[in-house]
């Protein structure tokens, strides 16, 4: 279970549907059926826990992406293996 890997099934579930190549943040609510402002509350934390970073678009400052970092990469493929 995510549980122990001491992370919630809301991160977990992140974790798996963010790509090698990136997400625009406002595809990661619909995606998950969650608000806006819960979003904004997990992307934090799972920034603090160093699973993601944020990476703006050059050609289009509006547009954020988010993408794994190389813990977050590690996390997700032991959370794949469950």
């Amino acid at each position: 279970m995510v549980q122990d890997k001491g992370i919630t099934q809301g991160i977990g579930y992140t974790l798996i549907i963010i790509p090698k190549e990136g997400i625009p943040a406002t595809s990661i609510a619909p995606a998950m059926g969650m608000s806006s402002s819960s979003l904004v509350r997990l992307l934090k934390s799972m920034e603090n826990q160093d699973l993601i970073y944020r990476k703006s678009n050059q050609n289009d400052r509006r547009v954020t992406k988010i993408f794994l970092t190389a813990k977050g990469v590690e996390l997700r493929k032991e959370i794949k293996k469950m």
